[in-house]
Formats: C-alpha cells, sequence, structure tokens
C-alpha cells in the first residue's frame, strides 16, 4: 500500500514526546490564547480575595447598623420606664446622633491620614486595622448587650471602630488594591472591560 509521510514533529507527538519548539515558543507568547487565558485566571484571584472581605465587612456593619436602633430603643425604655413613646423616640434620636457622630468623626480624621499611611505602610496594613477594630469593637459591643453594661460602654465601643478606621478606611484600602493591580497589567480579571 501506499505509505503516509509524517514530518518529524508530527511522529513526535504521535509518540507521546515534547511538541515542537515553534509551537512551544507560540503558547509562550504573550498574545496567544493560552497566556491570556491564564493571565486572566491570575488576575481573578485577587480580585476575588478582595471581594470576599468586603463582603463581609459590609453586611456586618451594615446588620450592626439595623440592630443597633432597637438595642438603644430596649436600653431608654429599661433607664427611664416612665418616658412617654414621644420621649423615648426623642432619646433613642439624640442617642444615635451620637453615636453616629463619635463613629464618623474618628472615621474621617483617620481617613485624611490613611492615604499617605498606606503609601507607605501597605494596603493590607490599612484594610487589615479596620477588619480589627470592626472585630474588637462589635465584640465590645455584643459584651455591653449580655451583661447590659449602658451605654457609654457601647459609646466606647462604637467610638473604637471608626477610630481604626472604619467602613471609609477599609474600602479606600481595597479599592486602591484593585487600582494598583489593574495598573500593574492584571485588568482584565479584576474590571472588565465594558
Amino acid at each position: 500500500g501506499k505509505s503516509v509521510g509524517l514530518q518529524p514533529e508530527h511522529a513526535v507527538l504521535a509518540l507521546g514526546g515534547a511538541p515542537p519548539k515553534a509551537q512551544m515558543a507560540e503558547c509562550r507568547s504573550p498574545h496567544s490564547p493560552a497566556a491570556t487565558s491564564a493571565a486572566s485566571t491570575a488576575a481573578a484571584f485577587p480580585a476575588a480575595r478582595i471581594y470576599a472581605a468586603v463582603l463581609p465587612f459590609t453586611s456586618a456593619s451594615f446588620l450592626a447598623l439595623s440592630a443597633f436602633t432597637p438595642w438603644l430603643e430596649v436600653d431608654v425604655k429599661k433607664s427611664y420606664p416612665e418616658a412617654s413613646p414621644d420621649d423615648v423616640a426623642k432619646m433613642v434620636a439624640s442617642r444615635s446622633a451620637l453615636f453616629s457622630f463619635s463613629h464618623g468623626v474618628c472615621s474621617v480624621c483617620i481617613a485624611g491620614w490613611a492615604g499617605m499611611l498606606s503609601d507607605r505602610f501597605g494596603r493590607r496594613i490599612c484594610a487589615s486595622l479596620p477588619a480589627v477594630g470592626q472585630a474588637v469593637g462589635y465584640s465590645l459591643l455584643a459584651l455591653v448587650v449580655w451583661y447590659d453594661l449602658g451605654v457609654y460602654y457601647a459609646l466606647a465601643a462604637w467610638t473604637l471602630t471608626g477610630a481604626l478606621g472604619g467602613t471609609f478606611v477599609f474600602l479606600a484600602a481595597a479599592f486602591a488594591y484593585i487600582a494598583d493591580f489593574t495598573r500593574s497589567g492584571g485588568g482584565g480579571g479584576a474590571l472588565p472591560p465594558r
């Protein structure tokens, strides 16, 4: 019968050998589909870690805010059982404003230095401090509620979460990390084009 001629590189591939050098060079090219896919996969991992950190942080913040006002109302009713509903509402509103003010002032003061500190010490440090502050502050709030320690202890715990940066610094550090990563060449996976 008529024999079919094989090129040397095809014979190597048929026997399970290594691919030809030309094809290997093409796979190593930064513009090849394989290289582009690998870069996109590598780019997705840092962004996924950031989003995985932002989600529980913001969820805990919203959960604490949603539970805080009802606890203030219960605390006011315990402290002033003879107060009318209007008086209770006024005291709850004034205490909520005090808590928001103390937390907000501390967060804004720290946020003013956050950019410089993140450039000097790194994004992870600036993202870790608010997370630690949130964990410690909310743990103290839980102890305050459990042992009924009073509103001033709760105010101190709430202020602590702002003194370590709060949500503003945490999100700023996370978004700065994404911006650094996209500028370094991994933007396809972190922020896909429109």
